[in-house]
């Protein structure tokens, strides 16, 4: 993602700054589905989530967990740092 900071004289234009919308729009859509699609893996997962091979039973579920949430939470955050 890039800095919108960077880009603000352009971003002034009529015609750019509807472009920009209708992106931004479209990056949204996009990561909902990521989302939704991430809540599937966990429900589908959740009572026996793949573990490796080299951790505990819990630790590896813990590890499963916090490897979803990444996958939802960096997208988001270069998402509010484009507002």
């Amino acid at each position: 993602f890039f800095s919108r900071s960077s880009f603000d004289s352009l971003v002034l234009r009529p015609v750019i700054a509807d472009d920009l919308e209708k992106k931004h729009g479209a990056l949204i859509s996009s990561y909902a589905e990521d989302v939704t699609q991430v809540l599937a893996i966990f429900i589908e997962n959740k009572d026996s989530p793949p573990i490796g091979n080299n951790l505990p039973p819990i630790a590896g579920a813990l590890t499963w967990c916090r490897g979803l949430l990444e996958r939802v939470r960096l997208p988001m955050e270069k998402m509010k740092k484009l507002d």
